[in-house]
């Protein structure tokens, strides 16, 4: 027997074929991609699975109350952060080895539900799949889920073949698993089970039902800790997490575009839009909100904005199912496709020309797979049967390349089968169908490549706006003002891109291009209130308090007890000589934190102005009270104590502020000369 035979009967073979060659590229992908800064430097979500993870790892909590998101793979990359550390390669070559297992889980699924050689072309296909490769590199969840979802699927398989129960069993373990990691996947059970019984079982209901229990069971087995950790750490019912009723406004609100994961009039980094998101649902609802409320109040919302709106909707709803299957690759956090340029192999792997490669052709020849038989038995049709499940979920939120990801291994599969039999039977296709066929395929193929809303990036201003924020992170300045200042030239209307460039020269002490910078950004962006925030605290700290009123005012309409936004408020009014306003601003800020040193300080600074020593005095010992008071406010409470003629206090406050080596160069000679007068020191 030939070679190629032996091997066309070896399934381990194939599979260490499979296996090896995705292990192979994605290690090479991971060598190349290590000096990059997309791979190394956590942003967004990325950000958020670091941070929890590193809390897991060293044993101390992240977050208090119930899981906000499904918790698997943070726990996971918090134990390779406890074995190994959080360095680079790790968590990487762990999950080239997860891609490495998934590409021939679907070898193996392939095999089961088609043929040998549909599964081997499917498998290899995986392997140089460019997003599959590409998300290896990140912190994010697809890797993990989609290789949880290969497996689910095998097992169903072969319990469809040989109805032993205990593949039922791990299939639902794998389920509840996957669900745990991204709950989107649960439809596909109930799908699964409706189907089943539907089938088999439609006029046998106790029978059905014990048969299909086990995997019933077996996904309920991995969620119940989860939910049983929710219960106790906020007394309600929230199965996995609280973020669905968040995720369901972004994405059907009246504003929404159907891309953007960013919640309108928050601010777009990832904590400060959980915090904005927790004060609008609380402001709008009039009282303090439990976390699985805020979820119930953001999904109402969403529903009220959709029954408001349904044109909207209608509309919003048909734009996400064609860039579903649209080849163009979108991200809501970075240029997809600009980051991908940085890693050779990639170039290679992820492009856009006549086609958007690869997606804008897998997809075309999946609909040729079907059209020739792919759906032929039992076990293929229970894979449609994942894709439909899967669709309302990626389509009821946001479409971007991340969350149709685990579409991808099946329509793989689905365009393998395509491509073996058009190899395979092409000569005995008819004129009309070979025809028909091509047709099909050259319709399905520029349907698919069209970029029908205008959603293929037109420059690289986003990229490089996300390299200059990783750049900052690092502290590489110089570079990152590079980078902003690129995206600026790609973009001149690249509002965020104005508010961080001005933000970092600002910083670097060219206080008049900041200003320049910023009022750029606030005419861009007028609602954004961190822009007007940031434009006033320039405004403050380049001698021009009466142009940081409007602005702040402006934040404190939109965030009334922002403490911060009030304090310099009142600096504002105290340096334009409007005692009372700015009296009023920090008494607010104090009632809202008592705690607020600045706060108490700068009202003492008020009352001063306005010759109301005593009242001066109570408030700059209510800020030197707290931990974290300035040591000038020792200086300023020495004063007040010499004026209310009580020289061991003064003289006691004046030494605890030259103790904390000030560099007020005025102040340290004042204090050393009331001391000098005091006691001839």
């Amino acid at each position: 027997m030939s070679l190629r035979g032996r091997l066309s009967d070896n399934m381990l073979s194939w599979s260490l074929i499979v296996g090896l060659s995705a292990l192979a590229v994605r290690l090479l992908f991971v060598w190349q991609a290590q000096s990059h800064l997309l791979f190394n430097v956590p942003m967004m979500d990325m950000d958020y699975h670091h941070q929890w993870a590193a809390s897991i790892a060293a044993g101390t909590d992240f977050i208090e109350g119930p899981f906000f998101r499904a918790p698997l793979y943070p726990y996971l990359l918090g134990a390779i952060y406890f074995l190994f550390g959080d360095g680079y390669w790790p968590i990487l070559v762990i999950q080239s080895l997860m891609g490495a297992a998934s590409a021939v889980l679907l070898l193996w699924v392939g095999r089961r539900a088609l043929d040998l050689r549909t599964g081997v072309v499917a498998g290899l296909i995986f392997a140089i799949y460019g997003p599959l490769v590409f998300y290896t590199g990140l912190k994010l969840i697809p890797t993990l889920s989609i290789f949880l979802a290969l497996a689910a699927i095998y097992c169903l398989l072969v319990w469809l073949g040989d109805q032993k129960s205990r593949w039922l069993w791990i299939a639902g373990l794998l389920l509840g698993l996957s669900a745990i990691t991204r709950p989107t996947v649960l439809l596909f059970p109930v799908v699964v089970i409706a189907w089943v019984f539907w089938k088999h079982y439609r006029r046998r209901l106790q029978s059905g039902l014990k048969r299909l229990m086990p995997l019933v069971l077996g996904v309920v087995i991995p969620i119940l800790p989860v939910t049983v950790y929710n219960f106790a750490n906020s007394g309600e019912f929230i199965p996995i997490g609280t973020y669905g009723g968040m995720n369901f406004y972004i994405g059907n609100n009246a504003d929404s575009d159907g891309i953007s994961a960013r919640l309108p009039g928050a601010r777009k980094d990832w904590w400060g839009m959980m915090q904005d998101a927790e004060r609008m649902a609380e402001t709008e609802s009039g009282r303090q909100l439990t976390e699985a409320e805020q979820s119930t109040f953001w999904l109402t919302k969403g529903m009220k904005d959709i029954a408001s709106h349904p044109g909207h909707f209608l509309r919003n709803t048909l734009k996400r199912c064609v860039l579903l299957v649209q080849g163009i690759e979108l991200s809501n956090n970075f240029d997809f496709y600009f980051f991908a340029r940085k890693v050779p192999l990639l170039k290679y792997l992820i492009w856009q020309n006549v086609i958007s490669f690869p997606y804008g052709l897998i997809l075309p020849l999946a609909v040729i797979g079907l059209i020739l038989g792919a759906l032929r038995n039992e076990k293929s049709t229970s894979l449609a049967l994942y894709l439909l499940a899967y669709i309302p979920a990626v389509v009821l939120f946001f479409v971007t390349a991340r969350y149709r990801l685990p579409l991808v291994p099946l329509l793989i599969l689905f365009a393998s089968f395509g491509v073996v039999q058009m190899v395979r039977s092409w000569r005995t296709f008819t004129k009309l169908k070979s025809r028909l066929l091509l047709a099909t395929l050259i319709v399905s193929l520029i349907f698919c490549n069209l970029d029908l809303y205008g959603t293929a990036p037109r420059n690289m201003a986003q990229g490089y706006h996300s390299l200059a924020t990783m750049q900052v992170h690092r502290g590489r300045i110089s570079q990152a003002e590079e980078s902003y200042r690129r995206a600026l030239a790609e973009d001149g209307t690249f509002a965020e891109a104005y508010n961080d460039l001005g933000l970092l020269v600002a910083n670097k002490g060219d206080l008049a291009e900041a200003i320049q910078l910023l009022e750029k950004s606030t005419r861009l962006d007028p609602d954004n209130y961190v822009v007007a925030y940031n434009l006033a605290f320039v405004y403050l700290n380049s001698g021009q308090p009466e142009k940081a009123i409007a602005p702040l005012s402006q934040v404190i309409r939109t965030v009334p007890d922002d403490i911060h936004a009030l304090n310099n408020l009142g600096l504002a009014y105290l340096r334009t000589d409007r005692s009372d306003s700015a009296l009023t601003a920090f008494r607010r800020a104090t009632a809202i934190d008592p705690a607020f040193a600045d706060g108490w300080s700068n009202a003492a600074l008020a009352y001063m102005q306005t010759g109301q020593s005593d009242s001066a005095l109570l408030c700059q010992q209510r800020a030197q009270a707290r931990p974290d008071a300035r040591p000038d406010g020792y200086y300023h409470l020495g004063r007040l104590w010499l004026e209310a003629g009580q020289a061991d206090s003064a003289a006691a406050n004046f030494r605890f502020y030259l103790s904390s080596q000030p560099s007020d160069t005025a102040r340290v000679a004042d204090a050393m000369r009331i001391l000098d007068s005091l006691f001839g020191q």
